[in-house]
């Protein structure tokens, strides 16, 4: 029997979702070597002698930014600073962007320290259509910076976010990050999901409304 010539829609948005899960398992894991052997950071951090392996911005953050699709809609996007200097943004699997529907890869790439409170992150998202094929890149350049407590971050807003190219490599598209909905970032623990509304573990709850529970 001859193979299919093109997947199904169904098909290749399951693929997306497992390699989605197989980079992030793998980042993990470079990321849990590092942090056992912290004095092998990927990054000098300069003067400071900040390595990626030990700086704040290092370790899981929830992420929300507006699209340059629809900049007034906030979207989130698990986002996983490596200890290694591996960096990957789970963006929404698929975009309603000008040229269709887009299925749309995890964004990965590097990062490195640029002093105690700030970072830099480039990384490379692929892209599809909905038949299967592929219709270039998006490039994701970011410049987080850490509040005091190291518990929140935020991107400037006045750089160029996204770089779009075609499936030859060709720049088509420059785009600045969304100003009503800047890239921002709140850092993941257990029980703290970073959503606003989500529980500080270290905080007493004594109890909550439930609507769906009468009195």
């Amino acid at each position: 029997m001859s193979e299919p010539r093109s997947l199904s829609r169904r098909s290749a948005l399951a693929g997306l979702g497992a390699g989605s899960i197989a980079a992030f398992v793998g980042a993990q894991a470079a990321a849990h070597t590092q942090v056992e052997n912290r004095d092998v950071g990927a990054d000098s951090g300069g003067s400071s002698g900040l390595t990626t392996a030990t700086h704040r911005l290092s370790g899981l953050w929830l992420s929300m930014i507006g699209m340059p699709s629809n900049a007034k809609k906030t979207v989130v996007v698990p986002t996983f600073f490596g200890a290694d200097g591996s960096v990957m943004l789970m963006f929404p699997g698929t975009e309603a962007a000008k040229q269709g529907i887009q299925v749309k890869g995890p964004a990965i790439g590097t990062w490195e320290v640029l002093d105690e409170r700030s970072g830099h992150f480039t990384a490379v998202q692929v892209l599809s259509n909905m038949n299967g094929e592929y219709v270039g890149t998006v490039e994701v350049e970011g410049f987080p910076s850490l509040d005091d407590e190291g518990e929140n971050y935020d991107c400037d807003s006045s750089r160029n976010l996204f770089v779009v190219r075609d499936e030859l490599n060709t720049v088509i598209s420059r785009l600045t990050a969304s100003v009503e909905n800047p890239m921002r970032g709140r850092r993941m623990r257990p029980g703290r999901s970073g959503f606003p509304d989500s529980i500080d573990p270290h905080d007493q709850v004594t109890g909550y409304d439930d609507p769906r529970t009468p009195e």
